[in-house]
C-alpha cells in the first residue's frame, strides 16, 4: 500500500509535465546513485533503498486504464555515483534512448536541470535537501 502514493505521484507527474502524442510510449530516465553518495554525507540517498519503487510505480501506472490511456511507461537508469560528470554523461546516453522526462538525479542537480531544459525535458527531482541545489 505505501507504493500506491507513489505510483499516484509518478503517474500525476507524468499527465502534468510529460507532453506526448496521444498514443505510445513515454520513456523515463531514472538518474540514481546506486550505492555511492559518500559526497552528500549519509547513506539515505543511496537508490539500493528505493530504486524498486520506480518498477513497482510504472507497472501501477500501466495496469490503470483511467491513468495514461494508449500510452505504456517505461524507464531505464542509470547510475549515477553521486558524480556531476557522471550524471550529464548519464544524460546524454538517456537523451539518445528517447526519454519523455527524467526523475532524479539523487545529488547536486544544477547543472543537469539546466541541461534537460536546454533539451525542453522535465527532470523532477525525488531529493529534496539543503545540501542539493536544484533550479
Amino acid at each position: 500500500m505505501a507504493d500506491a502514493p507513489f505510483g499516484l505521484l509518478l503517474g500525476f507527474a507524468i499527465l502534468v509535465y510529460v507532453p506526448s502524442a496521444t498514443t505510445g510510449e513515454v520513456k523515463l530516465g531514472l538518474l540514481i546513485p546506486l550505492k555511492e553518495t559518500a559526497s552528500l554525507g549519509n547513506s539515505y540517498h543511496r537508490g539500493e533503498f528505493y530504486a524498486s519503487a520506480m518498477s513497482i510505480a510504472v507497472d501501477d501506472i500501466n495496469r490503470r486504464p483511467d491513468l495514461l490511456s494508449g500510452q505504456n511507461v517505461t524507464f531505464i537508469w542509470n547510475d549515477t555515483r553521486c558524480e556531476e560528470f557522471q550524471t550529464l554523461q548519464s544524460i546524454v546516453w538517456q537523451l539518445n534512448e528517447g526519454v519523455t522526462a527524467f526523475i532524479g538525479p539523487g545529488c547536486s542537480c544544477n547543472t543537469s536541470a539546466r541541461m534537460a531544459a536546454s533539451f525542453n525535458k522535465t527532470m523532477i527531482s525525488y531529493v529534496s535537501s539543503p545540501l542539493i541545489n536544484c533550479v
